[in-house]
Order: structure tokens, then C-alpha cells, then sequence
């Protein structure tokens, strides 16, 4: 018996295991995305617009440069794992020193970059401060990559969602009881460190034997396979923190607060694109073509993201004042407009999961690349020459933007994914750790 055999780790993940641990994982996530909407709540109670603008551009800043310091490691770190178990402690330590690397680069100079292009020094030294969040982070990323290729997925969700639950909870009551925004981040920075701490310990507790192999592959060399999918994940954060980056340099900073305090409630939902797009992406590659499963998901995510939508536009006039306060009614409109949003979201990821299974990840980067440059052009369009739009236009037109880019990226898809439909060429067979790479949407 080979030496791969005897190691212990993930094997061939049936559809109904794969389910379980999505289900895991997504609750665990659903958990910590109401936590962090009740701070959120408390932060817009009490600081209004400007705090709550403040708060969403630190946690842009944060996944950001979290996105940048990793660049795919993660992903190497699951595939690597899922092909060898036995070398997860070698790969592992390999990602931490990579990730080390480039933040040691990408912190300074991302602070440094902050204060030139921030006129507000307070607010500057806060948005520099809150990148310090980003090691730990890296840490626990690294750590529950490992743990979702070794499918310890219950372990993982336990600790991801009783430490995230307590984490914003606990900043949302010393918020409410200080009104320093400060100490809900310090809260923050503490549950941060706790959680990559315990996620490191699950994961040396189930770590398989170290396998003594003369060369292991380098991670760069897993990086540049990975390339493809690293700037997918980079540009779909980036879609996403764009225009509050855009908001806060062409508009007043109010702006930003009206637009998070929208999308606060979309980035709930935002999750279920990203549970399916974990589910499809492997079922897509076991379909080979990807017909029938295509316009099955494509037509139940219509039946799940039309009504869903539809409820959340009709009790936004309600549901907007009675969570953030009076002062959030111009954050009503917007959240109306990123409910339609939401729908081509869910569309986007079927056909990304389709064309990523066939192998085509140039034509998804070319396409996401193309909304970043169009969703840049369009805010000059709108902050720059028209100076006289004031805070809550601003927000609403930017709302406007960000649907009209996602949906000409959504044509964009479906048109490659008809064209690879129509060359009739089965798909790439996966590697046998496509089950432990996941996706995310932040």
C-alpha cells in the first residue's frame, strides 16, 4: 500500500458530505454576519453616518490587504493538503513565511499610502491603526484553509462561530456602553488573536504525520498555478470595497455611511452567492459539460434571489430607520437598488463556477477586471464632474453604478459560458482537493 493511502485526510467527498459541511460553515458564517450587523447597528445608533463610514472603510482597508498578503497562498495551502495530507505542517509553515514576507511590505506601505491620501489625520491614524488586525487574520485564514482540506469543517465552524458571535458581540456592548469606536476595534483586534490561536490548535491536534519528502513543491511555484483564481478572489473583493474607496475620496464621507449602511444588510445575503458558488464548482466539474446543472442553478437562483430581493426593497422603508435611525432614510433608496443587485449577484457566480470548472479562468479575470475599470470611470464621471452631487445623490448614483457594471459582467458570463457550452469540450478533470478550496465573499 502507498504511502498516500495510509495518510489520513480527505478522500473522495461525496455530494451529501460536501453539503453537510457548506451547511457547517455557512451557519457558523450567518452567525457571525448578525454579531457584526448588531455592532454595526450600535456604531450607526451612536456615531451616525461619519463612524459608520469610518467602520466600513477600516473593514474594506482590512480584507483588502488581507486579500493582497495572502495572493493565493491559501489556496495552495488547501490543494497541496488535499493531494498530501501528510505534508500539511511543511505546507503550512511555508504559507505563514510567505504571508510574513509580503505583509511586511504591504502593511508599511498600505499605512504610509493611507495617511497621503486621507485629509482627515484622525481618521487616517484609525484606518492605519485597524491594519494591524490583518496577521492574525492571515494566521486564521491559513490555519481553517488546512482545516477545510483535512474536512474537519465541525471544528472549524464551532470556532469560527462561537469566537466570531462573542467577538462583535462583546465590541457592540462595550461600544454602546463607551461610545468610543476605538474600543470595539481593540475588542476586535483581541478576538481576532484568540481565534487564530484556536484555530492553530485544532489544527495541530489533527495534523497527520509529517511525511519525509526530499522537496515538497514551492510555493511560488503553487502561487503562479494558482495565479488565475487568486486575482478572481482579488478583483470580487475589490467590486465589492471599490465604491466605498471611491465614495470617500469624490464625495463627503457621509456618503460612504449611507452606502454601508446598505449594504450592511446585503453583505447577509451576500454569503449565499458564495456558499453556491463552493457547492457548483465542483458539481459543474463532475457534470463535465455543465448543462442540465447550469439551468437548474440558474433557475433556482432566480426562483431564491427574486423574491428574496422583492422583500427586502418593500420593508426597506421600515426596516432601514427602525435598525440604523432616522438618520439613515437616504440609505433607504440605496438598499432598494442593491437588492436588484443581488439578483445578478447569484447569477455572476453560476456561470464563474461553469467557466472556472471548464478551465477559463483568463475569460472570468478578463470580465471582473473590465467592471473594476468600468465601475472606476463611471465614479469620476459621477463625483468628478458633478461636484455639486451632494452626500446622499452621491450614494444613490454610486448604488446605480455598481448594478449597471455587475450586470454588463453578468452578459458578459453568460456569453462566454454559452460559447464554451457550444465547443462541446468536457472539462478539465479536478485535482482532489477541489472539494477543500472554498470560496468567500467578504
Amino acid at each position: 500500500m502507498s504511502t498516500e493511502q495510509q495518510s489520513p485526510g480527505p478522500q473522495n467527498t461525496s455530494g451529501r458530505s460536501l453539503a453537510k459541511a457548506v451547511a457547517r460553515l455557512f451557519s457558523a458564517d450567518v452567525l457571525v454576519a448578525a454579531a457584526g450587523m448588531a455592532l454595526s447597528v450600535v456604531v450607526a445608533r451612536l456615531g451616525g453616518a461619519d463612524e459608520l463610514a469610518l467602520f466600513a472603510l477600516a473593514f474594506a482597508v482590512i480584507t483588502v490587504v488581507e486579500m493582497l498578503v495572502d495572493f493565493g497562498s491559501d489556496l495552495h495551502v488547501a490543494r497541496s493538503i488535499g493531494r498530501r495530507p501528510s505534508l500539511t505542517r511543511s505546507v503550512v509553515r511555508e504559507a505563514l513565511r510567505f504571508k510574513l514576507s509580503s505583509g511586511a511590505f504591504l502593511l508599511p506601505a498600505f499605512s504610509i499610502g493611507i495617511f497621503v491620501a486621507t485629509t482627515d489625520p484622525s481618521g487616517a491614524f484609525f484606518l492605519a491603526w485597524s491594519i494591524l488586525l490583518v496577521p492574525a487574520r492571515a494566521h486564521a485564514a491559513t490555519s481553517s484553509a488546512a482545516l477545510r482540506a483535512l474536512e474537519a469543517t465541525r471544528v472549524l465552524a464551532r470556532i469560527q462561530g462561537v469566537i466570531g458571535v462573542v467577538q462583535f458581540l462583546s465590541a457592540a456592548v462595550l461600544m454602546w456602553r463607551t461610545g468610543v469606536l476605538g474600543h470595539a476595534m481593540l475588542v476586535i483586534f483581541c478576538g481576532d488573536i484568540i481565534r487564530a490561536v484556536f484555530l492553530r490548535r485544532a489544527l495541530n491536534g489533527i495534523m497527520p504525520a509529517e511525511e519525509h519528502v526530499r522537496r515538497t513543491l514551492p510555493i511560488v511555484e503553487g502561487l503562479r498555478r494558482n495565479a488565475g483564481l487568486a486575482f478572481i478572489n482579488i478583483t470580487s473583493v475589490l467590486s465589492v470595497r471599490a465604491p466605498l474607496f471611491l465614495l470617500d475620496q469624490g464625495a463627503d464621507r457621509s456618503s460612504v455611511g449611507y452606502f454601508a449602511g446598505a449594504a450592511r444588510f446585503i453583505n447577509i445575503l451576500r454569503m449565499l452567492p458564495g456558499v453556491l458558488f463552493n457547492v457548483l464548482l465542483p458539481g459543474f466539474a463532475a457534470e463535465k459539460k455543465g448543462g442540465s446543472l447550469l439551468r437548474n442553478s440558474l433557475l433556482g437562483s432566480m426562483i431564491v434571489g427574486i423574491p428574496t430581493a422583492a422583500a427586502l426593497a418593500l420593508t426597506a422603508p421600515w426596516l432601514v430607520p427602525w435598525l440604523l435611525g432616522p438618520e439613515f432614510v437616504y440609505s433607504i433608496v440605496v438598499l432598494q437598488i442593491l437588492a436588484g443587485r443581488f439578483v445578478i449577484h447569484l447569477l455572476v457566480h453560476v456561470f464563474e463556477a461553469h467557466l472556472l470548472a471548464a478551465g477559463r479562468e483568463r475569460w472570468v479575470n478578463g470580465v471582473f477586471f473590465s467592471e473594476l475599470a468600468l465601475l472606476a470611470v463611471g465614479a469620476l464621471y459621477i463625483l468628478n464632474l458633478h461636484a455639486e452631487v451632494d452626500a446622499a445623490r452621491a450614494a444613490e448614483q454610486m448604488a446605480w453604478l455598481t448594478v449597471i457594471t455587475h450586470a454588463i459582467s453578468c452578459i458578459a458570463l453568460a456569453f462566454l459560458t454559452k460559447l464554451q457550452l457550444s465547443r462541446r469540450e468536457d472539462f478539465p478533470e479536478p485535482d482532489s482537493s477541489e472539494h477543500s478550496s472554498t470560496r468567500t465573499d467578504t
